[in-house]
């Protein structure tokens, strides 16, 4: 900042009650006070401590549990309310190393997991749980770990055209809950991921079949068909999985199982978007077996 300027307008005035022409006028002359005198460096000075201030508040908030000593419990969960998590879990680790009989070891195990898990790395979050549920069995977190170990599994699961062994792992993980729990606090929502993760393997498995139907290999598909039919009562790809397998019955000379699959489809399901095909076939069905010709596993019924 700079002192102010003198008014030359100031001036001005003050001269023309001497009687001074105005055009001879000039500005008063600036003067410059002193280094000890400067208004403008008090300012400065007020400004930059202010400015300190803030950012050493700004760091303390941006650093929670800086001021704690490493490896205590208060330490870590500061780190993990502030979501510093690498922080959190080396102060947590060390904290369940050195005091594993401590009340909060349970909870501090916990926290890594949750770490973990906020984190997204749900490969490592669901080990942490795990080792909680051992470490820990009798905490009150063990129905919370079991269900949140789950459901670090089903966060892993793959596209369905892929392998699917971490999905059935979730699938087997959330049934044991279900029967290790029966007062469980996560039972409604342990049954809504069950069926989001029997859809995506009914997806996987409806896709083998549609290969075997591809490659004309209609024993193959008969077979994956019939027992996602049977396990898959009320999915909502029940529809395509019985438009399929009637295909594959009309392939296979099966008229009566045919008229089974499509009829379900038609009665069940009239409309969804299958039901156009199915109907079709089912005409032409008709048609093949009162016209005797070709039969029902002619081109014309694919």
């Amino acid at each position: 900042m700079f002192p102010a300027r003198s008014d030359p307008t100031g001036a001005v005035r003050a001269r023309r009650g001497n009687g001074t022409p105005p055009h001879r006028l000039l500005p008063a002359r600036r003067t410059r006070p002193s280094r000890g005198a400067r208004p403008g460096a008090a300012r400065l000075a007020l400004v930059a401590l202010g400015a300190l201030v803030a950012l050493l508040a700004l760091c303390a908030c941006g650093a929670p549990g800086k001021h704690l000593p490493v490896g205590t419990y208060e330490r870590g969960e500061a780190e993990f309310h502030g979501k510093r998590y690498t922080l959190a879990i080396e102060d947590l680790k060390l904290f369940v190393r050195r005091n594993p009989k401590d009340p909060s070891a349970a909870q501090a195990q916990f926290l890594v997991a949750q770490c973990y898990m906020e984190a997204k790395e749900y490969a490592l979050s669901a080990v942490e749980y795990e080792i909680l549920r051992n470490d820990y069995p009798n905490t009150d977190l063990a129905d919370d770990a079991f269900f949140l170990e789950g459901i670090s599994y089903a966060r892993q699961r793959p596209n369905y055209r892929l392998d699917q062994k971490v999905t059935q792992k979730a699938v087997e993980h959330f049934q044991k809950y279900l029967a290790q729990f029966p007062t469980g606090r996560h039972r409604e929502q342990t049954q809504q991921e069950l069926d989001a993760l029997e859809l995506h393997l009914a997806r996987k498995r409806l896709e083998q079949a549609r290969q075997y139907w591809s490659l004309r290999q209609y024993g193959a598909a008969a077979l994956v068909l019939d027992d996602l039919l049977e396990a898959s009562k009320e999915s909502t790809l029940r529809p395509d999985m019985l438009l399929l397998r009637g295909r594959v019955a009309l392939r296979q000379h099966d008229s009566e199982r045919a008229r089974t699959c499509l009829g379900e489809v038609l009665s069940r399901y009239p409309q969804h978007p299958t039901a156009g095909a199915a109907k079709e076939l089912m005409h032409k069905l008709g048609q093949e077996a009162g016209a005797g010709g070709g039969g029902p596993g002619s081109e014309s019924l694919r």
